[in-house]
């Protein structure tokens, strides 16, 4: 199956040397058995740049992009890559064993073309914080993103050069929500994204209340952005962000989650609340003209 096939893993990278070099050093064991197979690690505008960390580790490609944001970036990484599959991997993500196997096996598996987003989890720590607690009960949401909304994050995401090629690269005016509007142009191309299980990597949820709600506000700018962005009378039905669920069910979900207690939940449903309303603001800031910014 994977005779005579090159495939590249493409991996931004911004100001994370640490996330970079664990996620290197767990790919080592996984690359032996894939001697065709290499890594372009793509420096979006580190400061300081990641050069040591690369070179400390498995022999890699480095690319810089200047251009802000991690799709401009995986870009980068495709102009630089020949291989026949594309394999896009953040940097702060852990491939679990058999990763790199499991994917390339539904990938070049599958009859016809496809895209294959295999699961993403977090690691949890042993005294979470309620900041952590809610990330862990809301989970990554790969499977339904898939299933349910037809997009992979570009966090674990596989892909044949072909598709690239004949959907287009990222839109690099995005720096949220990229991935889903890439997915989504290659299903109207006739390319589903299916879901591997069994293709799994892992990453740390946001720990502290501000790294939640600076994600919360890259997340609903990349929704703002991709909705103003529809042209007028075109169908909104694949396109238009998913609806976010309000307070009254967040509160219902939270406070009604069994695995911890009282105590916690509440705590909990305050990180909740806090991240509900920096979303809702952010919206508001880009409606009064501001513009999004790179987080």
């Amino acid at each position: 199956m994977f005779s005579g096939c090159k495939v590249d893993i493409i991996i931004p990278v911004f100001n994370d040397p640490i996330g970079l070099k664990r996620c290197l050093l767990a790919l080592e064991e996984q690359l032996e058995a894939f001697p065709s197979c290499g890594v372009i690690v793509v420096d979006n505008g580190s400061s300081p740049p990641v050069e040591p960390v690369v070179a400390a580790s498995i022999p890699v490609r480095l690319v810089r992009c200047e251009t802000p944001g991690s799709y401009a970036a995986r870009n980068a990484g495709v102009a630089e890559s020949n291989a026949d599959v594309l394999v896009f991997l953040d940097a702060d993500c852990v491939p679990a064993e058999g990763w790199l196997l499991n994917g390339l096996k539904t990938l070049l598996g599958y009859d016809g073309p496809c895209i294959v987003g295999g699961d993403v989890r977090f690691f949890k720590s042993e005294k979470p914080s309620a900041t952590e607690v809610y990330q862990l009960m809301v989970g990554f949401g790969q499977e339904e993103n898939i299933r349910e909304r037809h997009f992979s994050v570009t966090a674990n995401l596989f892909t044949r050069m072909t598709t690239i090629r004949e959907v287009g690269g990222f839109n690099e005016g995005l720096l949220s929500g990229g991935d889903k509007e890439w997915c989504l142009r290659a299903g109207e191309a006739g390319c589903p994204v299916v879901f591997d299980a069994s293709a799994i990597v892992y990453t740390e949820p946001r720990k502290t209340l501000m790294q939640a709600i600076t994600q919360a506000r890259r997340v609903a700018g990349g929704r703002y952005v991709m909705l103003e962005s529809q042209k007028p009378g075109e169908a909104v039905t694949t396109s238009r962000p998913s609806s976010e669920k309000g307070l009254v069910d967040k509160a219902g979900f939270v406070l009604g989650h069994s695995d911890f207690g009282v105590g916690m939940r509440l705590r909990v449903f305050g990180v909740a609340t806090l991240i509900f309303l920096a979303r809702k603001l952010e919206t508001i800031r880009l409606r009064l003209g501001s513009k999004m910014e790179r987080r």
